[in-house]
């Protein structure tokens, strides 16, 4: 968190959305304490109350809308990047400490899901 030192503050009361999934956005949201619900079409899909957790990553990355909605589900404190690409693109350690947090995701996810998706015939799970 000390890369993001001189973001503003946030906060945030229970309830409050922080994110809107469809919504654009070209911030990047770094929770400092509290928690989190992240919700994706109505339905929660975790919470995180993990200080340095990151939110708008993706949508910042790759130019998209936000996929899910982040939601305060307790008092909560967020450091805040308005031009969050512009941002990344000028400190090398914050954009590797996110490829670095996605990586974890994918690799959880890999982790997880490997067995349900091995159909035994793709090439992909033949060379495992």
């Amino acid at each position: 968190m000390e890369l993001f030192k001189e973001a503003p503050l946030m906060e945030c009361s229970p309830g409050e959305t922080l994110i809107e999934e469809g919504k654009p956005l070209e911030k990047l949201l770094i929770l400092k304490e509290g928690e989190v619900a992240v919700v994706k079409g109505g339905t929660q899909i975790c919470k995180i109350a993990k200080s340095g957790s990151t939110f708008g990553e993706m949508s910042v990355l790759l130019g998209v809308k936000p996929t899910a909605s982040v939601v305060a589900s307790k008092p909560s404190t967020l450091l805040v990047v308005e031009d969050a690409a512009g941002f990344l693109s000028g400190h090398i350690e914050a954009t590797l400490e996110i490829a670095r947090l996605l990586a974890h995701r994918v690799r959880w996810l890999t982790h997880t899901y490997a067995e349900e998706l091995d159909d035994g015939d793709s090439a992909l799970w033949r060379y495992r």
